[in-house]
């Protein structure tokens, strides 16, 4: 049981580590939540009948239940890589915009002019024909 609970916590932290706002909202409940959710709802259900059985000190038949316990888990943790590889896509084509403040865009003036000046105002020395 304890394999089974930390094959759960490789899904979750999976699915934690990926970014959730507004954009992504909407890809995100496309993705199969209802499935992920019930694995969920059966391991959390198996787990408290186990340990119900081991309060019980009925322990053949919480061993019973563990090679069900680990098969869900493997089903839960597959659920949950499918769906953070499914958010992948939506940070790839986030729109990207560059912020610039006036001060930047005076900078860039100020740089664009005085290259133009000198440009202009440097005399262009011709070099004499020698024969």
């Amino acid at each position: 049981m304890d394999h089974a609970m930390l094959t759960m916590n490789e899904g979750i932290g999976g699915l934690a580590m990926e970014p959730t706002d507004l954009d992504t909202y909407a890809l995100f409940r496309k993705l199969p939540l209802r499935a992920l959710m019930a694995q969920l709802s059966t391991i959390q259900r198996l787990l408290t009948e186990a340990v119900d059985h081991m309060s019980r000190l009925d322990y053949d038949a919480a061993a019973e239940l563990a090679p069900q316990i680990e098969q869900h888990s493997h089903e839960f943790r597959a659920a949950a890589e499918k769906i953070a590889a499914g958010m992948h896509p939506a940070m790839c084509t986030r729109e990207r915009s560059l912020h610039l403040s006036s001060f930047h865009l005076i900078c860039v003036a100020i740089v664009v002019a005085a290259v133009a000046l000198v440009a202009f105002l440097v005399p262009v020395r011709h070099k004499p024909k020698v024969n």
